[in-house]
């Protein structure tokens, strides 16, 4: 969070007290996927019917989207011209009318290196991809994780089966696959077998318990056996050498 509030302390909009709030709350949301950033509002009414309402808001931005300073500078700005509107204006909707478009401009005149519009128009990286295997379709899919079953998922433009074709990094390359750990595969191997041997409707919990509690044991048992073998061929080589 320290890219943002570098950002929210170097944007001083203009406000009734100088500035936003500085315990404006701005926080990381892995959810958004398909969006850069979001800003809630808040509306309270004091018990006090003479007090006039109280008017909050926090700002959400998307650790998925927001790959780069630019693109992090940019939405933060954006979210906190919205910020603006509800805090001094009171006014959420239109979400990018006159009331918006003032504060974007306002935020441009500070900031002429900023394009503030009113959406954010970002393309959105992808590590995960897979492809259409129809060769006159080509569709390809990106994700953040590797969510697709292509036993399960088709293309959805020409329902053709669908290819991983791998996770890559940023510029476009291949990423390096690690191996799983020795307890993935046991887990991969051996789960489904486990979990049958277990009454129907074991929660997801113990069944995992159990698969660790199998592991161990199988682990223990594979040190013992290379110990033994250890032990043999040193008691080999002492029999060697006295024979000599």
């Amino acid at each position: 969070m320290s890219a943002s509030k570098t950002v929210h302390a170097a944007l001083p909009i203009a406000h009734p007290a100088g500035q936003l709030p500085r315990d404006l709350e701005i926080r990381w949301n892995a959810r958004l996927l398909t969006t850069a950033g979001l800003t809630h509002y808040k509306r309270e009414i004091p018990d006090d019917p003479y007090a006039p309402p109280i008017y909050t808001a926090r700002v959400e931005l998307s650790s998925k989207v927001l790959d780069c300073f630019s693109k992090l500078e940019r939405t933060l700005c954006h979210e906190l011209c919205h910020v603006a509107a509800w805090l001094v204006n009171q006014t959420a909707k239109p979400p990018h009318g006159p009331v918006f478009r003032a504060w974007a401009g306002k935020a441009m005149a500070l900031y002429s290196h900023l394009d503030i519009t009113t959406c954010h128009a970002y393309e959105i990286f992808y590590p995960f991809r897979w492809q259409c295997s129809n060769g006159t379709c080509l569709q390809e899919y990106g994700r953040h994780s590797n969510s697709i079953d292509v036993k399960k998922k088709v293309c959805g433009a020409c329902r053709s089966p669908l290819v991983f074709l791998g996770k890559f990094k940023p510029d476009g390359t291949p990423a390096k696959q690690r191996r799983p750990s020795r307890f993935a595969e046991f887990v991969k191997e051996n789960a489904a077998a486990i979990k049958a041997q277990l009454p129907a409707g074991t929660p997801h919990k113990e069944v995992m318990q159990r698969v660790a509690t199998m592991y161990s044991a199988a682990k223990q048992r594979q040190q013992q056996a290379l110990a033994g073998s250890g032990s043999q061929a040193t008691a080999a080589t002492t029999i060697s050498l006295l024979n000599d």
